[in-house]
């Protein structure tokens, strides 16, 4: 490792800005931007799987001829239906969301500073729970705990990111620490016969 010692004051504060400034760029790119086109692509699976669960309603009603593609469609049902929410009410699915989240921070290694549930939003026979949660964590850290978010059996996506370091100027044996925000997305199954819940 390069030792600073040998730099001016100057120059040692121009190298640590541009390291912190370096280690935001590698975040966006290997642990944002990623997130982020899964949320983009949120909002076509949420058309796609409704016009699934009309399907499907279709060919459990069908004749006995249907039962191959019946089965198919049960089975798509069923994987749609593990992958999102199917609690009664918003603020139980946020709950459920929530108690995911603080699990798979704490298996990061990741104290959660603050977690709190916003404004939930129609979708096509859906809910989006929002969960908007901050704490501190090195890059490592927030990419394992990105990755565990992401490869959860419910489908939970990063909406928002705000990412910063702490501070410029970290000791060549010392970690960057990242105050980190994260909007998560879940989505909540809304029955046929539910009325929209009051915004």
């Amino acid at each position: 490792m390069i030792s600073l010692e040998k730099f001016s004051r100057r120059e040692q504060a121009v190298i640590m800005a541009g390291s912190v400034i370096a280690g935001l760029i590698l975040a966006y790119f290997f642990v944002l931007e990623p997130a982020f086109d899964s949320y983009r692509g949120m909002k076509e699976e949420i058309a796609k799987t409704a016009e699934m669960v009309a399907r499907y309603k279709g060919a459990a009603s069908g004749a006995p001829s249907v039962e191959a593609e019946k089965a198919i469609y049960e089975s798509d049902f069923k994987r749609m239906m593990d992958s999102v929410f199917i609690n009664e009410t918003d603020p139980l699915a946020a709950a459920q969301l929530s108690e995911i989240v603080r699990a798979k921070a704490a298996t990061a290694g990741i104290s959660l500073s603050s977690s709190k549930t916003e404004k939930a939003e129609q979708a096509q026979g859906f809910r989006l729970i929002n969960l908007s949660v901050s704490f501190n964590a090195s890059l490592s850290t927030l990419a394992s705990f990105m990755r565990d978010v992401q490869n959860d059996q419910k489908r939970i996506v990063v909406r928002e990111a705000k990412i910063t370091s702490q501070k410029e100027d970290y000791a060549d044996t010392q970690p960057e620490v990242l105050s980190v925000r994260l909007m998560l997305t879940g989505l909540r199954f809304v029955s046929g016969g539910e009325k929209s819940e009051a915004k």
